[in-house]
């Protein structure tokens, strides 16, 4: 399998490799064997190298490895980078932040209107709107805001209703829609569980505030586009 991906990336002749989140580090050690330059953006804010863990020690050693490998490893915080203090042994790391394209938004959305979008939504009038973009995963937990829902009285639920919106059919998506099943049927219409869109920034527009539920993240777009 590695021969196939060497054959693949030299055959593409590339003049840089990017490698996008600390589980490509075998990017990272396939661009220093093919002589081609290579940059690390590493996102995870969480025990260095923990996410190679799970495919035993010789992956979590050869992820310290590509430390090292790489033309520049990109940390998107300052506090990311901080947790690989010990691991840095070279000088080339930078911290770049995480960005959100404006232009590209507003492009997508400048056609949008709030009214007709909430009557496509089926959104009434008295309905306070969260959005809780992202895909549905464990380490973002979205299973804590239906556990919120749960314990918020029945006359804030009457007036409230929240999109997650990021479904693609994982066990944890699974797990969230089982936690939404015990609910009261009052307040499971407080929550939409809704699958991955290529368009939500109609759910931007729609919306009233925005939820982030993430336990470990480091600059997220979340909270970007909230800002936004």
């Amino acid at each position: 399998a590695a021969t196939g991906i060497y054959k693949q990336i030299a055959s593409l002749r590339p003049d840089v490799i990017k490698a996008n989140t600390i589980l490509a580090f075998w990017a990272i050690k396939a661009s220093n064997d093919l002589g081609i330059p290579s940059i690390w953006v590493i996102h995870e804010s969480e025990e260095p190298l923990s996410h190679l863990a799970e495919h035993g020690p010789a992956a979590v050693r050869r992820g310290q490895q590509a430390l090292a490998m790489a033309y520049r490893v990109v940390f998107v915080s300052h506090a990311t980078r901080a947790l690989y203090a010990r691991l840095l042994i070279r000088y080339y790391y930078v911290t770049i932040h995480n960005g959100f394209d404006r232009v590209l938004y507003d492009s997508k959305s400048r056609h949008l209107n709030r009214i007709a979008l909430r009557t496509e939504f089926a959104i009434s009038d008295d309905k306070f709107v969260g959005l809780l973009p992202g895909t549905i995963v464990e380490r973002k937990s979205q299973v804590d805001l239906v556990r919120a829902v749960e314990i918020l009285p029945e006359e804030i639920c009457a007036k409230l209703l929240i999109f997650i919106v990021g479904d693609t059919g994982s066990p944890y998506s699974s797990k969230l829609r089982e936690a939404w099943g015990r609910l009261s049927p009052a307040k499971q219409t407080c929550i939409r569980i809704l699958p991955h869109t290529g368009m939500i920034e109609k759910y931007f527009v729609a919306s009233d505030f925005m939820v982030f539920t993430s336990r470990i993240e480091c600059f997220p777009k979340v909270i970007q586009e909230a800002m936004c």
